[in-house]
């Protein structure tokens, strides 16, 4: 084994952090939220209230198994610190933050519950609460939303296995909480989603992850031709790698991309690379000895 294959396997561990500029300003860096010691950040949506801008996160404990849901504000430009709002005995991530009657709502992924579920905010952004399970015995992760009336038709990416999936239809009825797949028409792509939709110029897009050779590595941005509950039409209009981003920092330590999301504000994205733990070598030695001693 080589010495950087061993140094990476003692001291390194695939990390996330997240980045964040103004909207329609490509000639800015995105300024990037590093992960702390304790935990990395990823799959970010921004969102604001009028008078603050938001970026909610999935947390993921540096040495844990379950991401939780945090939330930071926005200050100066700059992701501030994260604060965790949902904390579940399952896996969340994917935080889908959106308003609907006035009220803020939340459709993570929470896939290794087996059900969709619907959050609702008592006290927006710190306070949240399950509100529906919208459906039961699935595999459904990273739901897509493009509103319509009476709520939103929403995109799903159901799980066959770590590399194969494929993308289903549903319209959530935010009136009377329900899901309902459909089965329209037309042509759409069935990469894992890597965003929420978005409007751009009187255009919908939204951005899906390329999973080919591993989870992540960048995205696709797809055009709507056209979103009914009879017909689904989309197109590719282009393709993002972090080679082809501007940061504010040095960027050959970054190896993906695989989300990216934004408001009439701000845009955010997150970045996959491996990030040296010193403590590593030694919590895989306490592990070991344990393991040996029971």
């Amino acid at each position: 084994m080589g010495w950087k294959r061993m140094v990476h396997k003692l001291c390194q561990q695939g990390a996330y952090a997240v980045g964040i500029r103004p909207v329609g300003r490509e000639d800015c860096p995105f300024l990037i939220k590093e992960p702390s010691h304790g935990a990395w950040y990823a799959d970010p949506f921004v969102c604001g209230d009028g008078k603050h801008e938001y970026v909610f996160v999935e947390l993921m404990p540096t040495y844990g198994l379950l991401g939780k849901i945090a939330v930071a504000a926005v200050v100066d430009g700059r992701i501030g610190e994260f604060h965790v709002v949902i904390d579940e005995p399952f896996h969340l991530s994917f935080p889908n933050v959106f308003q609907y009657g006035g009220k803020w709502y939340m459709l993570p992924e929470t896939n290794m519950s087996g059900q969709v579920r619907l959050y609702c905010a008592d006290e927006f952004p710190y306070r949240w609460r399950l509100d529906t399970i919208l459906m039961e015995n699935v595999r459904l992760v990273d739901h897509a939303l493009y509103p319509v009336k009476d709520g939103f038709l929403m995109v799903s990416h159901d799980i066959v296995d770590e590399i194969h999936g494929y993308n289903r239809i549903f319209f959530l009825d935010m009136g009377k909480k329900t899901l309902e797949e459909l089965h329209p028409a037309g042509t759409w792509s069935n990469i894992r989603l890597g965003g929420t939709f978005f409007q751009k110029n009187e255009k919908w897009y939204h951005a899906l992850q390329d999973c080919k050779e591993c989870y992540g590595e960048y995205l696709h941005f797809f055009e709507v031709d056209t979103f009914s509950s009879e017909k689904f039409v989309e197109h590719q209009v282009g393709i993002t790698r972090v080679e082809d981003i501007c940061l504010s920092v040095d960027t050959s330590k970054y190896q993906r991309i695989h989300t990216y999301n934004c408001d009439s504000h701000y845009e955010v994205i997150d970045l996959f690379f491996d990030k040296m733990y010193v403590d590593k070598f030694f919590i895989h030695q306490w592990k070991e000895w344990v393991k040996h001693t029971r």
